[in-house]
């Protein structure tokens, strides 16, 4: 989920995905639509401050109308993940030739 030029994701700490992100910092995230593709790379941290977690959950909350409490993003169990975008690349399959786009970010 998006939060300002933030993408966010949780996953269990013990998930290969957390463990990637902690032994290195550099990934790619893509959607799940093959003909619409939007692949992100950047860099990603894994993020254990309260207040920051807390915004996260905020968002979360406020975007899947749910009412998740700290528990369910509790660093000594889930791996908050912020990550900041360098590229983006999104392209439709249907205009393949005219369509491809790339944006970058500063860091």
């Amino acid at each position: 989920m998006w939060t300002g030029e933030l993408l966010w994701f949780s996953s269990s700490l013990r998930s290969v995905k957390a463990r990637n992100v902690a032994a290195g910092s550099a990934v790619s995230v893509a959607t799940e639509d093959p003909e619409e593709p939007v692949v992100l790379s950047g860099t990603a941290e894994l993020v254990a401050d309260a207040d920051e977690i807390r915004e996260f959950l905020d968002a979360m909350n406020a975007k899947y109308e749910t009412v998740y409490g700290t528990d369910f993003l509790d660093p000594a169990v889930n791996a908050s993940v912020r990550v900041r975008p360098e590229t983006v690349f999104a392209l439709r399959e249907k205009d393949f030739t005219t369509s491809p786009t790339r944006w970058e970010f500063s860091r």
